[in-house]
C-alpha cells in the first residue's frame, strides 16, 4: 500500500505542476488560486517523501512545520480572498496531516519496514510492531469525515459539466483529480486510526 500512496502523491504533485505551467494557469476562469496548487505540490512531495524515507524526530518536525504552515496560509487567505472553498479544502487536508504528525514529531523511536517513513503516525497495515501514536477517536473521526468531504467535493467537480465561464483546457478536472488523490490518501491514513 505504501507504493500506492507514493504514486498517489506523485500524481498530486504532477497535477499541481501541470496546473501551474498549463496554458490557462493565469487565465480568467482558471481552476482556482495558483497558491493552492503550489501547496498541493508541496504537500504531495512531502507526503511521498515521508512514505519513502524513514523520518526521525527532526524531519518529522520539519514535515509538521510544512503542514502547519499550510494551515496558517489557509487561515490568512480565508480572510482576504474570495476563493474560500479552495482554501477551506486545503486547510482541512493540512489540519489532518498536522493532527497525524504531532504525535510522530514527539516520538524518538524510528521504525523499519515498508512504511517506516510514517512510523508513529498511523495504524496502517504494514506498520505492525511500530510505535503507534493514536489521536483521540473523536478527532480522528471528525478529520476523516472532513477529508472524505474534500474527496466528495472534488468528485462532484469532476462530474459537473463545464460551464461556459470555465477555462477550456480542462485544468479544473486536473485540479480535482489531484485533490481527490491527496484527500483519498489522507482518508486512508486516518481510517487506519479509527
Amino acid at each position: 500500500m505504501s507504493a500506492l500512496i507514493v504514486v498517489a502523491m506523485l500524481v498530486v504533485a504532477g497535477c499541481a505542476g501541470a496546473r501551474l505551467i498549463g496554458p490557462t494557469a493565469h487565465a480568467a476562469g482558471a481552476a482556482g488560486p495558483l497558491d493552492v496548487e503550489v501547496w498541493h505540490g508541496v504537500m504531495g512531495l512531502t507526503m511521498a517523501t515521508m512514505v519513502m524515507v524513514p523520518i526521525s524526530t527532526g524531519p518529522s518536525r520539519l514535515t509538521l512545520a510544512v503542514f502547519g504552515g499550510g494551515v496558517l496560509w489557509c487561515l490568512v487567505r480565508l480572510t482576504v480572498t474570495g476563493a474560500r472553498a479552495a482554501y477551506l479544502r486545503l486547510a482541512v487536508c493540512c489540519t489532518a496531516m498536522v493532527a497525524m504528525l504531532v504525535p510522530a514529531s514527539t516520538t524518538r523511536t524510528a521504525a523499519t519496514g515498508p512504511m517506516s517513513g510514517m512510523a508513529g503516525m498511523t495504524g496502517m497495515p504494514g506498520m505492525e510492531g511500530t510505535r503507534m501514536n493514536v489521536l483521540p477517536r473523536i478527532i480522528t473521526v471528525v478529520l476523516l469525515v472532513a477529508v472524505v468531504g474534500v474527496v466528495l467535493a472534488a468528485a462532484s467537480r469532476l462530474s459537473r459539466p463545464k460551464r461556459a465561464s470555465r477555462a477550456p483546457s480542462g485544468m479544473h478536472r486536473v485540479q480535482a483529480i489531484g485533490e481527490m488523490a491527496m484527500a483519498g490518501a489522507m482518508a486512508y491514513m486516518l481510517a487506519g486510526l479509527v
